[in-house]
């Protein structure tokens, strides 16, 4: 068998669609287990190590180890604004897509505590209004954009790789054309 880190480095284009994966996406939204697009690919669940043996290239197992989070709590801040802090090391300029929502709100305001100026961009949509309200919070440049009908549906799910989610990938997709478009070419997300 081979691993890769991206289907796409898997040739798929060989391979069978799994209509049980396709159904779960369809009914649910998501897909409950390690199923892919394709059959007889599986993906690695997050917070998992797996154990494969070289000399006769077989997957041992894979599990989900149990983690006492009491420990990382107590320095979760000092984590958070640490990781943050290190992502905005950059010979160019940094752009933010700030979405109102919890996630891109953290990392938007610890930025903001290092950065003069900021640059943040969000989709219009139901949470615009927080997202408007954050940008004023921080001081950043602001910039909304619709959605508009001109969007390449087939290479977003090529880039994603699996139909799910396919509701924030849109804005997301959107949002980054955009960035790029101003001439950006880094971009922090808080996408949780």
């Amino acid at each position: 068998f081979d691993i890769a880190s991206e289907i796409k480095a898997l040739h798929p284009s060989n391979k069978r669609l799994n209509k049980t994966f396709l159904a779960n996406v369809a009914r649910y939204g998501l897909n409950p287990n390690n199923e892919t697009t394709f059959k007889d690919v599986i993906q690695i669940p997050p917070n998992s190590h797996l154990t494969f043996r070289v000399t006769t290239k077989s997957l041992i197992d894979w599990k989900s180890p149990f983690l006492d989070m009491s420990p990382i709590n107590a320095r979760l801040d000092e984590k958070i604004v640490q990781a943050i802090r290190n992502r905005l090391v950059s010979d160019v300029p940094i752009s933010f897509l700030l979405s109102g929502g919890l996630d891109s709100s953290i990392v938007c305001e610890v930025a903001s505590w290092e950065l003069k100026t900021m640059n943040t961009f969000y989709v219009n949509n139901d949470e615009g209004f927080y997202s408007r309200l954050m940008a004023s919070h921080i001081n950043a440049n602001h910039t909304a954009l619709d959605i508009d009908e001109n969007i390449d549906l087939e290479k977003i799910l090529y880039y994603n790789e699996s139909p799910v989610d396919i509701g924030s990938v849109i804005p997301q997709y959107i949002l980054c054309r955009a960035v790029k478009n101003e001439g950006y070419r880094v971009v922090i997300t808080g996408d949780g």
